[in-house]
């Protein structure tokens, strides 16, 4: 009898050890979501910074148009100047190609803006405004960049 009572309990119960297992998983499992959402986020601004670099590379080309921008004078002119840019940094930036982006000159008037508002707007500000518009693939909105582009009316050549 008296051995009976001095009974000590040695190790662990079954409910302690499940219990135990419960709480591990649940921690591995929030560490394995943290660590995919963190990818997500890495990628995300990824994209993010290859759609400023192209905003960055469109600008640049369109600095180097500057002294023709005065000359589109009608807005078919404008759009086929656009059409070309497009068709030229498409080209040159292929892994793009999948990316919907659009672009305009400021001010849009419902659609595409009035060519006489575009030249007013940038003399008076003394620099042309374009908005773009790149919209990475899986990423949940797109990237919006507004191009400054320094006002000349004339160019001259040296």
């Amino acid at each position: 009898m008296k051995h009976a009572q001095q009974a000590i309990q040695q190790g662990f119960s079954l409910i302690e050890v499940l219990v135990a297992l419960l709480v591990v998983t649940l921690g591995l499992m929030g560490l394995i979501l943290t660590q995919g959402h963190l990818q997500q986020q890495a990628f995300s601004a990824h994209q993010r910074s290859l759609a400023g670099f192209a905003a960055q590379d469109l600008q640049e080309r369109l600095r180097v148009q500057v002294c023709f921008l005065p000359q589109l004078t009608t807005d078919t002119a404008w759009q086929q100047f656009i059409e070309r840019q497009t068709r030229e940094w498409r080209a040159a930036h292929p892994q793009l190609a999948d990316w919907p982006a659009t672009w305009a000159p400021e001010p849009l008037t419902g659609g595409f803006p009035q060519t006489d508002q575009v030249l007013e707007k940038a003399q008076e500000q003394g620099f042309w405004s374009f908005e773009l518009s790149l919209h990475p693939p899986r990423t949940a909105a797109p990237v919006m960049q507004r191009l400054l582009v320094e006002y000349r009316e004339v160019c001259h050549v040296s």
